[in-house]
């Protein structure tokens, strides 16, 4: 009698099962190793990071140069000049030099800072969204202090040096008309308020390198829930934050801008929290 042996093998649906999971397995490994929080990506995050810091430590360098040189005086032209001489740096001749590809803003009294120029041709800004529209706020319309908002993410980021007009941010967000309100004699608030919003930002980041901000800048922006301001700030004037309820939040990035904003005279929640620079 002839005896049948039982076959075992994988049948049909096992087979398929297995290679699902594999596939499966095989999309979690490249999206790990190649997404956009992948490995890859965090590696060459973690290099241009260690190279724009590397540069910066090289600038910083180079102004405790000058300065030992010239008895602790900092003119930034001068140092502008002597940088040049060197061919380190490109002087890109708006107060911003270039070395591999980093770009690095030095303030009036030798304060350095990072610029971030990651952004795509479409207008989209990878850190706030894609621009809508950008504003001269500075006290003399000389564009050393430029507002610029993203109405996606409902940010404006406002950066620069110096002072900014009086009410004049607040004025361009209510849609009213530079020329008409450049008039002292009709720079009313009682007037401003009864335009219609343009835009209502939720979120307002003072960025490194500004130092002071006006009376009455942001007045009555009360669509604002969050508002960051860097230790480069030094004065704050009284009801720059006027109207903002205890719905919002003013994060400072040390307790001295803190007193600053407290002073200042606004009802917003005020913490310090170096997390967020």
């Amino acid at each position: 009698m002839k005896i049948l042996k039982k076959e075992h093998g994988i049948t049909l649906v096992a087979l398929v099962i297995t290679i699902v999971v594999l596939l499966i397995l095989v999309a979690v490994t490249l999206s790990l190793v190649l997404g956009d929080n992948g490995i890859v990506t965090k590696a060459d995050e973690a290099k241009t990071a260690s190279n724009q810091k590397e540069v910066e430590e090289q600038l910083k360098l180079k102004i405790q140069e000058y300065l030992t040189n010239n008895e602790g005086e900092f003119d930034r032209d001068d140092f502008l000049a002597f940088l040049s001489n060197q061919n380190e740096f490109t002087d890109n001749e708006d107060n911003t030099v270039t070395k591999d590809g980093v770009t690095l803003s030095i303030g009036e009294k030798g304060e350095v800072s990072i610029v971030n120029t990651d952004s795509n041709d479409d207008g989209n800004d990878n850190n706030y969204g894609t621009l809508t529209e950008s504003w001269d706020i500075s006290e003399n319309q000389d564009e050393s202090v430029i507002m610029n908002y993203y109405d996606d993410t409902k940010t404006l980021v406002v950066s620069g040096e110096g002072n900014t007009y009086y009410m004049l941010p607040y004025i361009y967000l209510m849609g009213g008309d530079l020329a008409y309100y450049r008039n002292p004699n009709r720079l009313d608030l009682s007037m401003v308020s009864i335009l219609d919003w343009v835009y209502e930002p939720e979120t307002l980041i003072i960025e490194e390198g500004m130092t002071s901000i006006s009376a009455s800048a942001f007045n009555d922006i009360v669509s604002l829930k969050t508002l960051i301001i860097p230790s480069s700030v030094t004065s704050i004037e009284n009801r720059a934050f006027n109207e903002l309820t205890n719905d919002s939040t003013i994060y400072c990035e040390t307790q001295a801008v803190a007193d600053l904003v407290t002073a200042s005279n606004t009802n917003a929640i005020v913490i310090v929290d170096a997390s967020k620079f």
